[in-house]
């Protein structure tokens, strides 16, 4: 990159001088045609040099014009001129809508004055500017109908007038013109090369760089980063050529930059911003340094380099440093908008080590915005200061901050429509996390309609959103549903299915609380739960999964499918390991996982989750996401915990019932089955018989003597008396041959389980342990295998004590410790003790 100023046409500070010293010497000798044409080009150089004051000296030197005596003909003349040069300055210093329209009506006038006189050129030129005017005045007003018809039309009329008079610079300008209009509805990319080509053939390289910035500008915007790449390439290399100074290289090294970042080149990207600086910090401003280092910040958070020395941080901590040195308060607010976008960042990699440095971001933010507002100029700026402060803040849990700020700018900015909607969503935001719900609602509805009258859509959708959230914080279940419904719609079809996930959230948790008539509608929050959990997946986030997975958890639980819950949360519990930092998302599933593993009588396992609910405490308290960013409230986690403590006491006990009337219920099992199997079974048939439990009431699985939940013994009745006795029988021979050829138990010598296995006498000593292991287990003998500890699958402390008193009745001749389980765990273990 050339370091010079050149000689040429590109030699801005060279032009700066001249054009202000015929601009001084014209108004002293009343020169005023002379002094319209030095203020055009100082208007130019000013531009090219980024001088921020130069709409208010072209606005000034149009007032010379009106405080000029009389009103001859080189009077309005020369007025026309400094029209379009204040028109200039307007059209190059991305105007509000306010000035927009200033700068047209004062380019229409300028266009009579031109037609009355008879000057083509002029007239061309104002058509020019008129036509990009309205096509800055439709990007800021949304609109895309009357401003881009008139643009269309004074581009047109342009082309005619240059086409007519034979200047071929005219007409090139006009196709540029016709092509910005067209690019906003249509075919602009012929119209955009036919004025390549003009530049091109009337060797006019300060044209042509005009024409290259614009067609690099659009190819980006049209997804296109490698013909926005050529582009600017070629405007770099003209530059060079031409000896240009650094500012004019600001423009295309930024477009080039970001097709570099498109194009998954960060590295280009990052030399190019770098050697951009060097050229500045040689033979550049202060204003073009800083500019120079806002870009090199932009690729830096870009790439991903936050915390270096050269980082996106400290890089854009420079430029607002060089920005406030040379008191130009909007760029020094554009560097903090850098700042915080990359404290937020920070913040999510880090979010403790990134929470200093942000809060001091915010504070320099909000100063920033009050100056901002203070001097009545740059608002938008400050709108946006404002916006990213609040995000930032809910980051931190402490949006209530910038409560000041917004009623300042509110104060403002009430006649500018445009900027209140922003500010009154940025309220809105505020008091949600303020708990002050009833103003929340009033600002953030009255910002979406502001932002549907004007056509933005996706701005109204994030209103309504903010609305949605604070009514459901009202009560008011209903016309949450239907607002975060209708916002949910708009961000799918804008295509932001971010934001349509988080909105699809909210209307589950509206969903499953009860509404004002005390319904609650979980078929709905189980399927909206279900399409937001599928559309994370697709997106790959894992804040995003760690939410849907567990409001999917949540609303699996409410439908009753309980083995869905458990898996929800087993996959959950899994991509925890990687992102811990979503532990409300934890907390909520692993409540839901154990409540859903009790109802399927797992109450190891609901055990288990209610124990991790209980450990992930602390790290709920310290949370640092704002509670709007989470799946549960403060106060919902402290409920939790408190209902998993409880929760854990009663599985305890449960679990203790189990482990006691295990043996007893294995007992029970093994005499309904040989009781089945037995020809003239006295118990019948228990199974077409509805047994159920006279203490607890449940539905008992066999005629068994001990209830499975509660462990109370049953009272069965006496059916001795409806027996025929053997005194009463009318063969008692017959009745002893009867019951001589009934299946003799055999005889218990140890244990009751030892009444299972008796028949095989020859069994080796390893299955017998397995059996009695699967019979206290649950689970089946074969499954068990020697090597494996039987702790691992399950056998508690009591279990243990209960196999070796059962194994103790097996062995003759050796005394079994109490402990023979603990101290040989494996199978293989304690068959190796027995036989030494």
């Amino acid at each position: 990159m050339a370091t010079g100023s050149g000689d040429g046409v590109f030699d801005d500070l060279r032009a700066q001088e001249l054009s202000s010293a015929a601009w001084d010497n014209c108004r002293q000798v009343g020169d005023l045609n002379g002094a319209a044409d030095a203020l055009r080009s100082l208007v130019s150089a000013k531009c090219a040099l980024l001088d921020q004051d130069v709409v208010e000296f072209a606005r000034a030197g149009v007032e010379v014009c009106h405080n000029a005596r009389g009103r001859q003909l080189g009077t309005e003349l020369a007025e026309a001129k400094m029209l379009l040069a204040f028109a200039e300055a307007a059209c190059r210093s991305e105007p509000s809508s306010t000035l927009c329209s200033e700068a047209i009506a004062a380019t229409e006038k300028a266009h009579e004055t031109f037609l009355a006189t008879g000057d083509a050129v002029h007239r061309a030129e104002s058509c020019v500017w008129l036509a990009k005017l309205h096509v800055c005045q439709c990007r800021e007003e949304n609109s895309d109908s009357e401003h881009l018809r008139l643009s269309k039309k004074a581009s047109a009329l342009a082309f005619q007038i240059a086409d007519f008079s034979g200047d071929a610079r005219g007409k090139a300008k006009a196709w540029l013109a016709m092509a910005a209009a067209a690019f906003l509805d249509g075919d602009w990319q012929a119209t955009a090369e036919k004025a390549l080509e003009a530049s091109q053939d009337g060797n006019d390289p300060e044209l042509e760089v005009e024409v290259r910035l614009a067609l690099a500008s659009w190819h980006l915007q049209k997804g296109a980063p490698s013909s926005c790449l050529e582009h600017a390439q070629e405007v770099l290399d003209i530059l060079q050529e031409q000896g240009a100074g650094s500012h004019r290289q600001l423009e295309a090294t930024r477009l080039a930059c970001a097709a570099h970042v498109e194009l998954e080149n960060p590295g280009h990207a990052q030399r190019l911003a770098r050697e951009l600086l060097r050229s500045a910090q040689v033979d550049s401003t202060l204003k073009v340094q800083a500019y120079a280092a806002r870009l090199v910040a932009s690729v830096q958070l870009a790439a991903g380099d936050l915390d270096s020395e050269s980082g996106a941080i400290a890089a854009a901590e420079r430029a607002a440093s060089l920005s406030r040195s040379c008191s130009d308060l909007q760029a020094e607010a554009r560097a903090v908008l850098l700042v915080l976008q990359a404290a937020r960042r920070k913040l999510a990699k880090a979010p403790l080590s990134g929470q200093e440095g942000a809060k001091k971001t915010c504070l320099l933010a909000m100063q920033t915005a009050f100056g901002l507002a203070d001097a009545r100029d740059g608002l938008q700026l400050a709108v946006d200061l404002l916006g990213s402060t609040v995000e930032t803040l809910s980051l931190l849990g402490k949006a209530s901050e910038a409560l000041p700020l917004a009623t300042r700018l509110q104060a403002v900015s009430e006649e500018d429509l445009s900027l209140l909607a922003p500010i009154l969503s940025a309220r809105g935001k505020v008091m949600l996390e303020s708990r002050r719900f009833g103003e929340c609602v009033s600002s953030a509805q009255e910002s979406a309609r502001l932002y549907e009258e004007t056509g933005k859509q996706l701005e109204a959708a994030s209103a309504l959103s903010i609305v949605a959230q604070a009514q459901m914080k009202q009560g008011k279940l209903s016309a949450s549903r239907q607002n975060a419904r209708r916002a949910r719609r708009r961000f799918g079809e804008a295509g932001d299915h971010e934001q349509e996930i988080q909105l699809r959230l909210v209307v589950v948790r509206a969903c499953l609380a009860k509404d004002e008539r005390g319904n609650r509608q979980q078929r709905d929050a189980f399927r909206e739960a279900q399409e937001a959990m599928k559309m994370a997946a697709e997106l790959g986030k894992s804040d995003l999964m760690a939410l849907t997975l567990a409001a999917y958890a949540r609303a699996s639980y409410e439908m009753g499918q309980y083995d869905s819950c458990c898996q929800t949360v087993e996959e959950l519990l899994q991509m925890q390991a990687m992102q811990a930092r979503r532990s409300d998302c934890r907390l909520s599933a692993l409540y839901y996982g154990a409540l859903a593993s009790e109802k399927l009588g797992q109450y190891l396992n609901a055990k288990r989750y209610a124990e991790q609910a209980l450990e992930t405490e602390v790290a709920v308290a310290g949370n640092t996401l704002a509670e709007q960013a989470m799946c549960i409230s403060e106060t919902e986690a402290a409920e939790i915990i408190s209902e998993c403590r409880v929760l854990c006491d009663s599985l305890q006990k449960k679990l203790l019932l189990t482990r006691a009337t295990a043996p007893l219920l294995a007992q029970e099992k093994w005499q309904q089955d040989e009781n089945r199997r037995a020809p003239n079974s006295d118990r019948g048939d228990a199974a077409a018989v509805d047994l159920k439990c006279h203490k607890c009431g449940c539905r008992l699985p066999w005629d068994c003597n001990f209830c499975p939940d509660c462990g109370a013994r049953q009272i069965k009745q006496d059916k001795q008396a409806s027996r025929p006795s053997a005194r009463s029988s009318p063969n008692p021979t017959a009745e002893a041959q009867q019951e001589s050829a009934r299946p003799v138990k055999p005889a218990v010598q140890g244990g009751f389980l030892n009444r299972a296995m008796q028949r095989e006498e020859d069994a080796p000593m390893q299955r017998r342990i397995q059996e009695i292991a699967g019979k206290l287990l649950g689970l089946d003998w074969q499954s068990i295998e020697g090597d494996v500890p039987l702790s691992d699958i399950g056998l508690s402390s009591g279990a243990a004590v209960m196999l070796r008193d059962e194994l103790q009745a097996d062995v003759r001749g050796i005394k079994l410790p109490p402990t023979l389980f603990f101290d040989h765990p494996t199978i293989r273990e304690v068959l190796t003790y027995l036989n030494r």
